[in-house]
């Protein structure tokens, strides 16, 4: 029998896209799979050095433009798919993750941070979609992929202006979905798990209990990795995941199935 060939090497060959949030973390470990697979990715953020970081590091250093982005703006956001679609020459992807997220009890709630969450997490994700229709719909379809998060679907206690506004860029999602499917545009949302950053990977090792209890609640028992996700978001970029849109995909190690996670505060 013959072995089937399972290795995806080449199957974002000839595409070419932008993400949002694509300078560290789960957003570079998507831009480098996808630079992997074979595909061409702007990787923008609100930091220069980051931005010119990244590039250095997918080896584009001398190819593409140092785009720079405030995902709380919606003309920043507008600028930023522009600049990117007219240096690739297409925009056959957009990829949004740029995100925030503090954590407290719900009574405490602030209305600026709320307000703050709603515009990096949800609206910049709307605005950056918007911005990116034009290129999709003339060239005959794209891809969109939308990071939420599991908590978007479960009320993970403890986070709530994060649980809200993901929960609410989740519903951005599914609505592009519903309308531009009609267009060639899939819209995807992506809900990780726990996923080993390094802007958590301090706060996971010293509040041992908490992370432990993460895991306790994963059937895979482990938390996982960035590149666990990036590799899922480059496969949603690629027409091997054609039929795919709307609906969520959860790389969470299976943890969405036990349920929410409710934090109790003294």
């Amino acid at each position: 029998m013959t072995q089937a060939n399972n290795n995806p090497a080449g199957i974002l060959q000839g595409k070419s896209g932008l993400i949002i949030g694509g300078t560290s973390g789960m957003g570079l470990a998507a831009a480098q799979q996808i630079v992997a697979w074979g595909g061409r990715v702007i990787p923008a953020s609100s930091n220069p050095q980051k931005v010119e970081a990244a590039l250095q590091a997918l080896g584009q250093t001398e190819t593409f433009p140092a785009l720079t982005v405030d995902a709380k703006d919606r003309q920043s956001l507008v600028d930023c798919v522009k600049k990117a679609a007219e240096a690739l020459g297409r925009l056959d992807f957009l990829c949004y993750f740029a995100g925030m997220l503090r954590s407290g009890p719900i009574d405490k709630l602030d209305e600026a941070l709320l307000d703050e969450a709603f515009a990096l997490n949800a609206k910049g994700a709307l605005w950056a979609s918007q911005a990116a229709f034009p290129y999709m719909k003339e060239q005959g379809g794209g891809a969109i992929v939308i990071i939420d998060s599991m908590s978007a679907h479960f009320g993970w206690g403890g986070t709530p202006s994060y649980s809200i506004t993901k929960h609410a860029a989740f519903g951005v999602s599914v609505n592009l979905a519903n309308e531009w499917g009609q267009y060639g545009i899939r819209v995807v949302p992506v809900s990780p798990g726990v996923i080993i950053t390094d802007l958590n990977r301090d706060i996971l090792t010293k509040n041992k209990p908490r992370t432990d209890s993460f895991v306790a609640r994963t059937p895979m028992n482990r938390l996982g990795e960035t590149k666990e996700v990036g590799s899922v978001v480059a496969f949603l970029c690629s027409d091997a995941a054609s039929y795919m849109s709307g609906a969520p995909v959860f790389v969470d190690g299976g943890m969405s199935i036990r349920g929410a996670f409710p934090l109790k505060f003294d």
